[in-house]
């Protein structure tokens, strides 16, 4: 009698461990269940966003940029990092920079930043350098092309520069205008004239000159060097010398970096031979 007992005792102890453990089960499949599901529901149908650019090659145009939304997941588009949305897909790109591409879904959930330079716009003229004035001896031999310098700083010149006439005679006094032309690789182009006079008159060259200085400064800012972090998206403080920027980044500051260039006064008339340069204008004339 008492082995039945304590057989029946372990059964009963049995068939409650299992009870426990069957209920204990579906609580904790319930309970992943319900965690997977709010997991799924908060999160973005577009975590990164797909995007294709109108041209990647240089251009003087703009740069279009333009949002794939095949899925029709997407409600509304930002280029400026989440600050602010717009309902269309297409972005034009005036001057290079920064782009900060996010998308909220049909839900309003937002996705992931994405970070597009544009590095490829090249709206400059080309630059065309030489004496304004150049006074040369009746019967010499000159170069319409001698102390001419042209460059470009964005896509880069097309060939050479143009020169119209493509030669002087000499032999006869007078005074010509020659026009310079050069074109760079997009099609941004600068005319340039230059006066050459040729004179019978046997004397000394002179020359006096004026030059220029180049200046570097900061231009058209931009995020960059930007820093994903948690607590920035809750505190909405970063640290000293970042910004932040929407949702969730820190950023520093950067700048494009551009030129003018500061021409000063013209020398005193010289017999001291002057050459001119890049950053130098010289006038010749004999006397």
């Amino acid at each position: 009698m008492e082995n039945q007992q304590f057989k029946m005792n372990n059964h009963q102890k049995e068939k409650r461990i299992l009870i426990f453990v069957f209920c204990f089960s579906v609580v904790m499949i319930g309970l992943f269940s319900y965690l997977f599901y709010q997991d799924i529901k908060n999160r973005p149908l577009v975590d990164y966003p797909k995007y294709s650019l109108s041209t990647t090659q240089w251009t003087n145009g703009n740069v279009i940029i333009t949002v794939n939304n095949e899925d029709h997941y997407i409600s509304s588009y930002s280029f400026d990092g989440g600050k602010t949305y717009q309902s269309s897909n297409i972005y034009e790109v005036v001057a290079n920079g920064e782009i900060y591409l996010m998308v909220k879904d049909i839900n309003d959930k937002p996705s992931k930043m994405i970070p597009i330079s544009i590095q490829n716009i090249d709206k400059e003229n080309p630059i065309i350098t030489f004496e304004a004035t150049t006074t040369i001896q009746l019967g010499s031999n000159f170069s319409l092309r001698s102390g001419v310098q042209a460059y470009d700083e964005g896509s880069g010149l097309n060939n050479n520069y143009v020169v119209v006439p493509d030669k002087i005679d000499t032999s006869v006094s007078g005074e010509y205008t020659i026009k310079y032309t050069a074109f760079d690789k997009v099609g941004n182009f600068t005319e340039k004239e230059r006066k050459i006079i040729i004179s019978d008159v046997q004397g000394r060259t002179y020359y006096r000159y004026r030059d220029a200085t180049i200046e570097n400064y900061q231009c058209e800012p931009f995020n960059c060097n930007c820093v994903t972090t948690e607590s920035a998206a809750i505190t909405q403080t970063c640290p000293a010398g970042y910004t932040f920027n929407q949702p969730n980044q820190c950023c520093l500051t950067c700048y494009q970096t551009c030129q003018r260039t500061n021409w000063g006064e013209w020398s005193e008339w010289s017999q001291e031979k002057v050459t001119a340069t890049s950053t130098r204008e010289v006038e010749t004339k004999i006397e």
